[in-house]
């Protein structure tokens, strides 16, 4: 009896005093672990057990929980030793029979239990009261563009789910937007897809706006202190990336809901089951975005195909079925798109361009120096100086007779005014260029001596495009021999944070402590070029490697030291850099 009344004051001082599920699960975890009686267990799991049914009436949402904070994976985690009769029992698991923690077995649904939640006519309801309010595709897009300039990360956040479909934490840290080379507009590479279970899918997703409007504003929010804690924070909690995903959620799902109702609360039509704040009437949350971004860009982009082609295009875009090259058996999976699949749209929806976001088009703060700005697009668009002049230039001199062509609008004011517009950018991008051919071409002035007559003279050699150099030009063919070449160690420590980068997306999903972060000890190992040479780089790569390290939950500036002491970086990035070789 005193063993009775001993565990039980153990669970109200060390589980009971959570509120928090990942802590509760984990410290109800810390407790059973030891115990090795039968009836202290169950005494211990009546006590969780009774809490967790009150809290959750409902037993999809408990099951759903419990199974999300991480109380069946604990005690799979092979860090518990189990032993029939004293902490564990047989129990029949389909057509087999397993071994199980007694602390667990009360915390699961029983059969009917199962077979109640699986009775749920939840989507069929809903799919079946889908038509009684359309969504205008403008009164959307405009609400969803318009986050995208607010001064708030998690404005800009609801606004980018809106656009792109993804689920918050994907917003916020995992997902990773890349442009699709030779990809017609509106489509983007995704990676960091939730909800898993440890595949790591890359695959095109249609977006509602043009792809750098996407890479931008998640750059915006990658930047941000507070998300950057919230993401450290998470990886503090768990290695588990599903538990760090659910602490992200956590963190970010309630604020960014109350910004959906905010914004599209008379906007989005009331779906079936969703909650409506008593306040103001309005509805909405995520996945009412995620739902309504489905049916936007499927009527956009397949308004006209069969009903099978809409679905999969939808399944699609939602993640539901990543794979390139699907077979039968992953359409189960559409069965999920099913429930997204009850908005209908009222009218054609628009592509929108860049006369229609603000943040999508060409722009150079005055404060920012030209060549910084410059040096950016070279990175963001992979290309070269001259050719991010070249692309303004040839965007704002073709982006006049474009809209003139499209449009059907007689009145002669609205066209006048376009062509100032456009007049006024093409003068902004001739200033533009101007300025970087005067800052590139100033140089002081140095006195200096007469010269001495020489009997030939040498001609001048041509400067040497380091970008087209191989590794072992650039580092010598047993990565001993570096070269002293004016340009090389720039394109070194380049090609190095670039190998860096190719690293750690490959590991995305994984914990931090398996990747590495840049800086400047890093990059020296790498390329044996001085410290000064090295900082100067990395105060132009910052915002690329701070959104990285954002996205990989990189967070010190310590972290190599921290995870990867005594590890001879060399050995680890160098293959990666021979990948890369042009």
């Amino acid at each position: 009896m005193a063993d009775l009344d001993r565990v039980k004051q153990q669970y109200q001082e060390a589980v009971a005093i959570h509120s928090k599920l990942t802590d509760r699960a984990q410290a109800y975890f810390d407790l059973c672990r030891p115990l090795m009686n039968p009836e202290l267990i169950a005494a211990v799991a009546d006590l969780e057990l009774e809490y967790l049914t009150g809290r959750y009436p409902n037993i999809s949402t408990r099951g759903n929980k419990t199974s999300g904070a991480g109380y069946f994976k604990l005690f799979k985690s092979g860090e518990i030793s189990l032993v029939e009769g004293q902490n564990a029992k047989q129990v029949k698991q389909g057509d087999k029979t397993i071994l199980k923690h007694l602390a667990i077995i009360p915390l699961e649904l029983t059969p009917e239990q199962w077979a109640q939640r699986n009775k749920s006519t939840r989507v069929v309801d809903r799919i079946e009261d889908a038509a009684k309010v359309p969504l205008n595709p403008q009164d959307y897009l405009e609400a969803a563009i318009a986050l995208l300039d607010s001064d708030s990360w998690v404005d800009v956040a609801a606004g980018l789910i809106a656009l792109t479909g993804r689920r918050p934490h994907e917003i916020v840290a995992r997902g990773s937007f890349s442009l699709v080379t030779g990809s017609q507009d509106w489509v983007v590479k995704f990676t960091g897809q939730g909800k898993k279970r440890g595949e790591k899918p890359v695959f095109n997703i249609p977006t509602l706006c043009l792809p750098r409007v996407v890479r931008a504003a998640s750059k915006t929010i990658r930047q941000e202190s507070e998300v950057q804690a919230i993401l450290s924070e998470s990886i503090a909690i768990s290695d588990d990336v599903s538990a760090q995903n659910a602490a992200i959620d956590s963190r970010t799902n309630k604020r960014i809901n109350r910004v959906i109702k905010r914004e599209f609360g008379s906007i989005l039509p009331q779906r079936k089951g969703d909650k409506v704040d008593e306040e103001t009437e309005a509805t909405g949350n995520c996945k009412a975005l995620r739902a309504a971004y489905a049916a936007l860009v499927t009527k956009r982009d397949k308004g006209d195909r069969s009903i099978s082609e809409q679905l999969l295009y939808a399944g699609r875009a939602l993640g539901h079925v990543a794979i390139e090259n699907p077979i039968d058996k992953d359409l189960m999976h559409l069965l999920t798109t099913l429930g997204y699949s009850d908005f209908v749209i009222n009218g054609d929806v628009p592509f929108v361009n860049d006369s229609e976001s603000k943040k999508s088009k060409f722009k150079v703060s005055a404060n920012e120096p030209i060549h910084e700005w410059v040096n950016q697009k070279t990175i963001e668009w992979d290309c070269t100086q001259a050719q991010v002049l070249d692309r303004l230039i040839t965007f704002f001199e073709s982006a006049q007779t474009t809209k003139l062509e499209n449009s059907e609008d007689e009145n002669m004011g609205a066209i006048a005014d376009l062509q100032n517009q456009v007049s006024d950018l093409a003068g902004q991008v001739a200033a533009l260029t101007q300025a970087f051919i005067a800052e590139n071409a100033a140089q002081p002035q140095q006195p200096t001596a007469p010269a001495a007559p020489k009997p030939t003279a040498t001609p001048k050699q041509p400067a040497t495009n380091w970008a087209l150099a191989t590794a072992a030009d650039l580092w010598g063919e047993d990565w001993n021999q570096l070269n002293r070449a004016a340009g090389a160690a720039e394109e070194r420590i380049d090609r190095a944070i670039r190998a860096i980068f190719a690293f750690n997306d490959q590991l995305l999903g994984y914990p931090a402590k398996e990747k590495w972060a840049i800086g400047n000890r890093a990059l020296r190992d790498l390329t044996g070029a001085n410290g000064q040479l090295i900082a100067f780089r990395l105060q132009t790569w910052a915002g690329v490697i701070a959104e990285h390290h954002a996205k990989h939950g990189i967070a010190s500036d310590y972290h190599n030291r921290a995870y990867h002491r005594g590890v001879d970086i060399c050995g680890v990035i160098r293959p990666m850099i021979q990948a890369i070789d042009p």
